[in-house]
């Protein structure tokens, strides 16, 4: 999925191993089912214990992220592609080559 496509990026400021979240675009599959394409990873994805997971979402409301953020502070504070991680942003544009 290339980070272009990207509607959010999250840093929970490192709560968790997965510390950094992109959540893309919605992807419409029906006209009622809509799914959201997310990566979680940690701040260096592709060292040997680095944590890059991806996986979708059905229910996620990102579209309407404003109404609904109570329920996702989870992910901690939004943050611009320009402001993560090196290693972050190189496997990203990686990843959107490969």
């Amino acid at each position: 999925m290339r980070h272009e496509k990207a509607r959010y990026y999250f840093n929970d400021s490192g709560e968790f191993a997965d510390c950094y979240t992109v959540v893309y675009k919605g992807i419409k599959l029906t006209p009622f089912i809509t799914t959201f394409p997310y990566a979680t990873m940690s701040e260096h994805p592709t060292a040997p214990n680095g944590v890059w997971q991806h996986g979708t979402q059905q229910t996620l409301p990102i579209d309407n992220f404003g109404k609904h953020y109570a329920g996702y502070k989870h992910l901690g504070h939004r943050t611009a592609f320009a402001n993560l991680p090196q290693d972050v942003r190189t496997a990203l544009e990686q990843e959107a080559t490969a």
